[in-house]
């Protein structure tokens, strides 16, 4: 992440108002992107060394301090993602991770975003699945008579209340598992 924090810095500098709302509603951050980020846009005049601490506030101000979720974080998180490439990343391993498991071998996801846990769930789903035709009349048709995997968890498995208290960043995660068969 320390790493991550000049790169997201010079993608900010770059990006224009309608280039960060843009970034914040395609990652589903926030939901008035836009008219946050002109109001980030009005206090780019302030000096480079406190550029972090002028993003924060302006959020703090803008439309968006409704969310749960401080909407500087939310914002950062949005340029992280695209800016790690992150979601496409996320396919590339849900794509390949069936092959490099062993029969009974597991795998165990954990999702910090709904954008995360989204791709997670159908691709868990889509492993699980198999033609509901008798076994000939699938194979004929090209459907999978046999699931890849089982999944484990039928929902997502959450942290519990004592759990968010000792380490509040718990509160979004969702734990997702399957198994080979």
């Amino acid at each position: 992440m320390k790493k991550t924090i000049p790169v997201l810095l010079g993608v900010f500098a770059i990006l224009t108002a309608v280039g960060l709302g843009h970034v914040s509603l395609r990652y589903r951050v926030i939901r008035v992107g836009y008219a946050m980020a002109e109001t980030l846009n009005e206090r780019r005049a302030l000096e480079e060394e406190n550029r972090k601490l002028r993003v924060e506030q302006s959020l703090l101000r803008s439309p968006a301090r409704v969310e749960r979720i401080d909407p500087a974080t939310r914002t950062f998180q949005a340029l992280r993602i695209a800016v790690n490439e992150e979601l496409a990343e996320l396919d590339r391993f849900l794509e390949v991770f069936p092959d490099l498991l062993a029969p009974s071998g597991r795998c165990v996801i954990i999702a910090f975003h709904s954008l995360e846990d989204r791709p997670v769930k159908e691709r868990l789903r889509e492993l699980s699945w198999m033609s509901r035709l008798p076994p000939d009349l699938a194979v004929a048709a090209g459907e999978r008579t046999r699931p890849i995997c089982r999944v484990l968890t039928k929902k997502p498995v959450i942290a519990s209340e004592e759990e968010i208290r000792r380490n509040p960043r718990a509160r979004s995660a969702k734990l997702r598992a399957c198994e080979k068969v």
